[in-house]
């Protein structure tokens, strides 16, 4: 009986992570950044597969640098990689 509750907890852990995860991913360059000088609040991305995406940025959205530095993506050209969920909120961002 312990082995079949410990397996159930793992299973709805993975459920949990899927469901909270993102849903996507991708590396792409910046053609639109949304905000101020202080503040990013969506960005357009034009994948390696030729997608354009416009994406949100939330309060939970984890940035492997200021997200100011997206404008400097904007200007040099300089690939990203991003994940995001199917409602098209960011989850994560880093250089590319």
């Amino acid at each position: 009986m312990g082995r079949a509750r410990v397996g159930a907890a793992f299973l709805l852990l993975g459920l949990i992570w899927a469901a909270c995860g993102p849903s996507q991913a991708a590396t792409g360059i910046v053609t639109r950044v949304d905000g101020d000088l202080e503040t990013v609040e969506a960005f357009t991305v034009l994948t390696t597969d030729g997608d354009r995406l416009t994406l949100t940025v939330d309060a939970s959205t984890r940035w492997d640098f200021p997200p100011t530095h997206l404008q400097e993506h904007l200007r040099s050209g300089e690939a990203i990689y991003v994940e995001w969920t199917d409602d098209d909120v960011v989850v994560f961002v880093s250089d590319g």
